[in-house]
């Protein structure tokens, strides 16, 4: 209202890294300019894309997009680490560039933690595939999760989660890592004791796509 300061939300840094995913960057990116929710930067790591995807990068930049430049090819781990590391938000996010992620993710999710006082949370999520076909929803029985629960079953699908950097501090991904490392992130953090918040609602599309990393999501989830 005129005569009233715009209310300041926590600033949300949404870490995506980018290597030749032209196909299905710009749906990923879209579909962060489109939620409800304003208070974000969007981080776009990009190793050395060879294929159009920084034309697409670079139609969208502005004040809340910023692009890194690899100058080599880091690898999902290094690019997470990289975005990670500029992050200036007090949540911080993660989002593949092929997966979406619905409109009201952010404002349901970051209302969630700041209700509950949440270190990190994860959100149900659904399984697309390659072209966007709904397959099935990825249901989380418990409200909360901790170290021992999340051993024999990953629940935390990268997409989905996010975690408070002024409770954890900056928290990286293992260096090593080429599969599985986001669950040696959430099991590096919940070891500590801490538990991981659930909210029940899909709000994000993971899609499964052959002859890559994200073809085996759901399998290395359940690995």
């Amino acid at each position: 209202m005129k005569g009233q300061e715009k209310k300041k939300y926590p600033l949300v840094s949404i870490i995506m890294p980018c290597y030749n995913i032209k196909k299905f960057l710009e749906k990923a990116i879209l579909s962060v300019l489109e939620q409800t929710y304003k208070d974000y930067e969007l981080i776009i790591i990009d190793n050395g894309s060879t294929d159009g995807s920084l034309d697409i990068i670079y139609k969208y930049l502005d004040k809340n997009i910023i692009l890194l430049k690899a100058n080599k090819n880091k690898g999902v781990v290094g690019s997470r680490n990289k975005g990670i590391r500029h992050a200036r938000g007090k949540y911080i996010a993660f989002l593949d560039s092929d997966d979406v992620w619905h409109p009201e993710k952010l404002s349901k999710q970051i209302l969630f933690m700041e209700k509950n006082d949440s270190a990190i949370s994860c959100t149900e999520y659904n399984i697309v595939c390659e072209q966007g076909k709904y397959l099935y929803k990825f249901e989380i029985k418990e409200d909360m999760i901790d170290h021992s629960k999340n051993l024999k079953f990953n629940h935390l699908g990268c997409s989905t989660v996010i975690y408070n950097r002024e409770k954890l501090g900056k928290v990286f991904f293992f260096k090593k890592a080429v599969y599985k490392e986001d669950y040696g992130l959430w099991q590096k953090i919940m070891k500590t004791g801490i538990e991981t918040h659930v909210y029940k609602e899909a709000l994000t599309d993971y899609r499964l796509r052959k002859g890559s990393i994200s073809s085996n999501k759901v399998k290395m989830a359940k690995e």
